[in-house]
């Protein structure tokens, strides 16, 4: 009896996270995570001059 209920809840907290997981992917808005994501790479990235081509030397 013990070891099939220890069975029981090693199952159900396994499937557990899973499920949550499963509903907060399905939940989620990939578009506008893409969008808010991309907002902030262009905040690290500066926009390279147009006409010129800048380039670091080489040491």
């Amino acid at each position: 009896m013990l070891r099939t209920l220890i069975l029981v809840a090693i199952t159900l907290l396994g499937f557990l996270p899973t499920c949550v997981l499963t509903i907060m992917t399905m939940g989620t808005d990939w578009d506008k995570q893409v969008s808010v994501s991309q907002g902030r790479l262009n905040r690290w990235v500066e926009p390279e001059s147009r006409g010129q081509n800048q380039t670091s030397p080489r040491v």
